[in-house]
């Protein structure tokens, strides 16, 4: 049922933007409280990995739009998450052939709107000299963790570049 359908993507959009700004508006002792990063990681997290997948630009652009937060606010205590979240929700677009095509141009307009709803993310992100170098730290100076910082530079010079 296309209004049932409708209804629901209403309450997945609301949801999200409720949550999106309860972590714009959270301060550090909310942020740092146990319970609070045991239901990020409980069920925030399984969420996120859904609705970033999806093809709704609103949905994807909430859904990155939170992990930004989480990544700015919660990164310490959600090391382990940040390193399933942030493939998906960035780097797998990002590496991707979706946004190639031959004359190096974006020709679906849902498309263009992950493509920039997902580097205007990576810009808020790239814009904080410590988020940056904890990715670095964190991940590709640990042997037991995947190269973040390297694929997302080659990842950003492979777009800017048109593919």
């Amino acid at each position: 049922d296309s209004g049932s359908d409708q209804l629901a993507t209403k309450g997945k959009l609301l949801s999200l933007e409720l949550v999106r700004c309860l972590l714009q508006c959270a301060g550090d002792v909310f942020v740092g409280h146990d319970r609070f990063n045991e239901c990020i990681k409980q069920y925030l997290c399984l969420s996120l990995l859904k609705n970033a997948s999806s093809i709704l630009s609103p949905t994807y652009q909430l859904s990155a739009s939170i992990f930004s937060l989480l990544v700015e606010k919660c990164r310490r205590t959600l090391k382990s998450q940040f390193s399933v979240f942030f493939p998906m929700i960035f780097l797998k677009p990002l590496e991707s052939n979706q946004f190639q095509t031959t004359k190096g141009m974006i020709t679906s307009y849902d498309l263009y709107s992950q493509w920039v709803v997902l580097f205007r993310c990576l810009y808020h992100l790239c814009c904080n000299k410590q988020v940056l170098s904890d990715i670095f730290v964190n991940y590709d100076c640990d042997l037991n963790e995947s190269n973040l910082y390297e694929r997302l530079v080659a990842g950003l010079v492979r777009g800017v570049q048109g593919g």
